[in-house]
């Protein structure tokens, strides 16, 4: 006798949503432990509604603590697939739960079907950045998982002047919040580090042996020099990590790298933003600083001298830059690590056949030159550039 096929309900008794997803037939379940991912595959015979499965993958994370859950659902022949003009605002919805930056970005978008392609009209600037990060891809393959489309995705931007009028509004306000909440963070002290944090103000008291008096003298105030270069305290609690770790719900961290370029813009109310990509081998991110007008120009100063920062700050999606930043409130510079210089020591060298210079727009950042006297010291015989959309290093290659 065939063994019964357990459902949703079945194996997970304690998920008490009321809704026809736990009527769905559970085909595999795949945990990976190592990257904390779990697959699940569904067999329905009813459609099942994307708020469902929103709630069901929030109940699955909360349960079992997993970071990231790919559900695919197959359905029979006879079920009834909505439209996706339909769809659209639970789909919105159900991408947010994944990647919480999209739905700044795709709100108030809509959708166009032709054939199999499927144009994303977005509302606000962002197609470019979407494409870069291939939230095409993540498109496509969320509507085969759970629709069962294979659909072709292009982004395109039809702006609204007052839906650009609000995402401004948004953005000072948002800029405000954090200005507020950075000044907040650094003014915030214990009554036990002021008093470990507070030196007597250095005196030179000369006196006057032939009149007997003592001649007090001007007072001067000798600034000593700390590794702190930004904040109130150079203890920093949390642990270092990874830039390449850092995920928009990472809050606050701790991070060690250089300083490959800095910037600075002076806000309405009269502080400055500092703005400074922090490289630590793994991956690159930029930091922001709030500044007041009477310091900036000594933590400039001190960045730019710095060989190594340790900063401490909270990750969050950056709405003016579009990408993963952090909110520094912390800056320590640390001592210099020696690097090590990078060596090919295999006895057969390689011929690489994809490399991009600083002519591709957004994707290489070494000059042809560079790779050229690269190759050649790795005792490399030959390379091949392959620059996107231009040939102008070409001239540089031979």
């Amino acid at each position: 006798m065939a063994e019964a096929k357990k459902t949703v309900g079945d194996i997970f008794s304690d998920f008490h949503m009321e809704n026809n997803l736990k009527n769905a037939i559970v085909s595999k379940i795949n945990l990976f432990k190592k990257s904390n991912r779990l697959e699940i595959d569904l067999l329905s015979l009813e459609y099942i509604k994307l708020d469902n499965l929103v709630e069901f993958e929030s109940y699955l994370k909360d349960r079992f603590m997993i970071e990231e859950i790919e559900t695919v659902i197959k359905y029979d022949d006879n079920v009834v697939i909505p439209q996706i003009q339909d769809e659209w605002q639970s789909v919105i919805k159900y991408i947010s739960h994944k990647y919480p930056f999209s739905e700044v970005l795709l709100h108030n978008s809509k959708v166009k079907l032709e054939e199999n392609r499927l144009s994303v009209i977005l509302s606000v600037n962002g197609a470019d950045f979407l494409t870069l990060r291939g939230f095409d891809n993540v498109l496509q393959n969320t509507f085969y998982n759970i629709l069962g489309k294979n659909y072709k995705i292009k982004f395109i931007e039809e702006l609204v002047e007052e839906e650009i009028n609000k995402i401004e509004q948004k953005c000072k306000m948002t800029e405000k919040y954090e200005i507020e909440k950075a000044i907040s963070e650094m003014g915030q002290q214990d009554n036990e580090e002021d008093n470990d944090e507070i030196k007597e103000d250095m005196q030179n008291i000369s006196v006057d042996a032939d009149s007997g008096e003592d001649d007090v003298g001007e007072i001067i105030e000798i600034e000593e020099k700390t590794p702190l270069i930004l904040g109130r305290s150079a203890n920093i609690k949390e642990n270092v990590v990874k830039i390449s770790d850092i995920s928009i719900d990472s809050g606050k961290v701790a991070i060690e790298g250089e300083i490959i370029n800095i910037d600075t813009r002076e806000l309405k109310s009269g502080k400055f933003l500092v703005i400074f990509d922090v490289y630590d081998g793994s991956s690159t991110i930029t930091c922001k600083s709030f500044i007041e007008a009477d310091k900036v120009k000594n933590i400039l100063a001190r960045l730019q001298e710095a060989k190594q920062i340790k900063i401490c700050g909270t990750a969050q999606f950056d709405p003016f830059a579009k990408e993963l930043g952090i909110i520094a409130n912390i800056i320590v510079e640390m001592p210099a690590k020696k690097k090590q210089e990078r060596q090919d020591l295999a006895k057969e060298k390689r011929v690489e056949l994809h490399m991009h210079t600083q002519m591709s727009q957004m994707d290489g950042m070494t000059s042809a030159t560079e790779l050229i006297k690269r190759a050649m010291k790795w005792g490399w015989k030959s390379i091949a550039i392959t620059d996107h959309r231009s040939c102008t290093s070409f001239p540089r290659s031979v």
